[in-house]
């Protein structure tokens, strides 16, 4: 359990503005510190009250062209009950003042149980060449609890835009770890290469959101694009985004 909780400093709607938003188009994500105070009641109402309704989602190993899911990934519905209700409202709100062009969907709850496996290298959204950056769609992570963790292919976006010499690859791109604490955010741009990190000894609980743009189709439900599918990518985005040669290393930004 998080020791973290109710410690998180408020912050004012100026504040909430604060961040380096330009790393989002650079880096591709951005590191929300401190992004919102996590009550302790609200988190007992999740752990206690709303768990029980979570079901298995997206979380495979490849063989051959087949995935095989572990079952220790899960997803709930937040349900905005008068516990919930308070902090769903003001969580809401720094959204809305963090990416004023974009609408928000349901928040979810993600439960990793002990011994989830890492997901396959992925983006929510299937790229599209030429996308305008305002126009992109986003994802949003909350930590509610400490030791939370994202694995990240820095600066891994536009991958479909056409490359500069078409006969030169690009330099290869090293899988990093985002560690989180409990009230941390992390906003990634929906093109984004990243995989929901293994949790090996503990469990832990993530709020998630999608950002669809307001000027942009939403996104198709349950559709990501997985990197090491050979049908679906090219060969060149495979050669710069399977190779792991530190998975276990944190990162700070800037990285690009």
């Amino acid at each position: 359990m998080s020791s973290k909780r109710d410690e998180s400093p408020k912050r004012s709607s100026q504040e909430a503005k604060q961040y380096n938003m330009e790393r989002l188009h650079i880096d591709g994500f951005v590191v929300l510190k401190e992004f919102i105070n996590i009550p302790k009641e609200v988190f007992r109402n999740i752990v206690e009250k709303q768990s029980k309704r979570a079901l298995p989602i997206f979380n495979a190993t490849r063989n051959g062209k087949t995935y095989k899911g572990d079952g220790k990934r899960l997803q709930f519905n937040l349900v905005k009950n008068q516990i919930v209700k308070p902090f769903l409202e003001d969580l809401n709100r720094k959204t809305s003042q963090l990416c004023p062009h974009h609408n928000p969907s349901n928040w979810v709850v993600l439960k990793s149980e002990t011994g989830c496996s890492q997901q396959p290298a992925h983006t929510d959204y299937e790229p599209m060449p030429g996308f305008a950056d305002q126009d992109i769609p986003l994802v949003l992570m909350i930590a509610l609890e400490n030791d939370a963790t994202l694995q990240v292919w820095p600066c891994s976006i536009r991958m479909l835009d056409k490359p500069e010499n078409p006969n030169q690859l690009p330099p290869l791109i090293v899988e990093q770890t985002v560690p989180l604490s409990a009230g941390d955010g992390i906003l990634i741009r929906g093109d984004l290469v990243h995989a929901g990190s293994a949790y090996k000894t503990k469990p832990n609980r993530r709020l998630h959101c999608f950002l669809d743009s307001k000027s942009a189709d939403k996104r198709q439900p349950n559709s990501v694009w997985l990197i090491d599918d050979p049908d679906e990518v090219p060969d060149y985005v495979r050669h710069i985004i399977i190779h792991r040669h530190n998975p276990g290393q944190t990162t700070q930004q800037p990285l690009c």
